[in-house]
């Protein structure tokens, strides 16, 4: 009996797909091959848009939603806490890494670098920054790095980070540091490596907005007319016709 069922199931599946593919492409989306990109996250559908970071921020809801979170914890108060004689937390204003956390180098200041970092690990799951010290080994600049520019390794019990950036002027950090000498922040993390790509995870709900927005800007620019076509396999009178 299972056998049978399966062999049905089956059997309409296969005559079902060439009308899933019709309707599908008619809604302006494209099943695709086992080949998409897509194909591990739902019966291989894809939307006929390409999903990436790129392509998400394009996205009204994504890119406020990010940016929303990003200013909200970038404005939030960030010190270094030391206790005073009577036993009370103070701020150390004059500790390094409380320094650095308003002043991080001399090209980004505290609040852009704080919502760099956010919108990174919002948006691709990760975001890194090296650590320059003093001789003295006291931190005195952060430098935050994309995460396009950064392969993360782990060799003999620690990890590593090789860093090449993509422009030229910021060529002096290229070189591989180790986990002492770089901030990782992570988002959703299955490894503890790094962290998860929420637009890959959410390709397909993404894709799908983006097909929304593609169809419907196409939609408007041929003057808000459809076209389609009718086929039958008899002959179609003058009434009919009209």
């Amino acid at each position: 009996l299972g056998m049978a069922r399966k062999t049905n199931i089956s059997r309409f599946s296969a005559i079902t797909r060439p009308l899933r593919r019709w309707s599908a492409w008619l809604r302006g989306i494209r099943v695709s091959a086992d080949t998409s990109p897509l194909s591990p996250y739902a019966n291989d559908f894809d939307f006929g848009v390409a999903v990436d970071n790129g392509s998400a921020f394009k996205l009204t809801a994504f890119f406020a939603g990010i940016r929303l979170i990003s200013e909200n914890i970038a404005s939030l108060p960030k010190t270094v806490k030391k206790e005073d004689d009577r036993g009370s937390a103070v701020t150390d204003r004059n500790h390094p890494v409380n320094l650095v956390l308003h002043h991080p180098n001399g090209y980004t200041n505290g609040m852009v670098f704080w919502m760099t970092i956010v919108t990174w690990i919002k948006g691709w799951g990760n975001a890194y920054a090296i650590i320059k010290r003093d001789p003295a080994g006291r931190p005195v600049e952060l430098h935050q790095v994309h995460p396009s520019c950064m392969q993360v390794s782990v060799s003999r019990g620690r990890k590593w980070y090789r860093v090449t950036m993509s422009a030229p002027e910021f060529n002096y950090l290229d070189g591989l540091y180790s986990d002492d000498d770089v901030l990782h922040f992570m988002e959703l993390t299955q490894d503890g490596i790094k962290g998860i790509n929420p637009v890959i995870s959410n390709a397909l709900a993404l894709g799908k907005s983006l097909a929304q927005e593609k169809f419907a800007g196409e939609f408007y620019r041929k003057g808000g007319n459809l076209k389609a076509v009718l086929e039958t396999d008899g002959n179609l009178g003058d009434e009919a016709y009209d």
